[in-house]
């Protein structure tokens, strides 16, 4: 019953984003008029399934068919669903220093599907990353939407500015060409804690065929957080306008889409079990 209410709520989820996506191009298509849908529509539409869908991933491993009550799912589950609990609220508090009861169901929730398979990576190991794929992307989600930082600012060569633990030195412009392009690099030196990270060249370039002006924007990635800096147009007095963003884990919800692929594919790659047969040597 917990595979099948999932698999239920997995087709409404996709078909609610599919029908979010195509819907307004059909409409558009068929000269009947101009509607958007945006990030409200599938924020409120999604996140209840979500939350369901991850409660039945991480209960359902633990139930037995007609072999179990609520009762003992209870006595099974709840010092891990405790523990997924207090995990969730000291990250929370330690990474963001404030408590959002939807981060902190998402995150228990996504803990508690971590814990639930950790006695069946062994047997069902497709199943098994297929379920903490999913719990990554959503860890990913809720701490890269909580999380995130942008700042847009007026700076010339000199000149920093702070975004989150990480300072951007502007230390100078300077024209650059390619082969169909000329344009204005920057060189942005970053700093975390006085130690050098990186140097980032955001670019803005005018492509020479049809004088299409374009923005290049520089992205250092890392494991727990990507910086990008975009170049603006320029100012008055040398100054420039310059935008700065932090997205940490940005990377985590790549990294569970793929971990639920490695999933899927690893059990449609599990070598299938032999049928008994009977001393007839007939398939029982």
């Amino acid at each position: 019953m917990a595979l099948l209410l999932n698999s239920a709520l997995l087709f409404v989820a996709m078909t609610t984003i599919l029908l979010g996506t195509l819907y307004p191009l059909i409409l558009d298509a068929l000269h009947l008029g101009t509607i958007s849908v945006g990030a409200p529509y599938f924020n409120k539409v999604m996140m209840p399934l979500v939350l369901i869908i991850m409660a039945f991933m991480g209960l359902g491993v633990f139930t037995h068919w007609q072999q179990q009550s609520l009762k003992s799912l209870w006595r099974q589950i709840r010092k891990k669903m405790l523990l997924s609990i207090i995990v969730a609220l000291v990250l929370l508090w330690n990474v963001t220093g404030q408590l959002d009861s939807i981060a902190v169901v998402s995150l228990s929730l996504s803990f508690l599907i971590v814990l639930s398979i950790t006695e069946s990576m062994r047997f069902l190991p497709g199943m098994s990353l297929s379920h903490a794929g999913f719990a990554i992307l959503v860890i990913g989600i809720m701490l890269s939407s909580t999380l995130n930082l942008e700042r847009e600012v007026r700076l010339k060569p000199g000149e920093a500015a702070a975004l989150g633990p990480y300072q951007f030195n502007f230390d100078n412009i300077k024209g650059v060409a390619g082969s169909n392009y000329r344009g204005i690099q920057a060189d942005f030196e970053v700093i975390k804690n006085h130690r050098h990270i990186t140097t980032m060249h955001p670019e803005k370039r005018i492509y020479t065929v049809r004088q299409m002006v374009m923005t290049k924007v520089d992205i250092h990635p890392g494991i727990f957080r990507d910086l990008y800096i975009a170049l603006g147009e320029p100012l008055e007095d040398n100054y420039w306008s310059v935008r700065l963003y932090y997205k940490p884990f940005i990377r985590w919800i790549w990294f569970g889409g793929m971990i639920m692929i490695m999933g899927g594919l690893l059990t449609l790659l599990q070598r299938k079990q032999p049928i008994p047969q009977n001393p007839n040597g007939k398939s029982l």
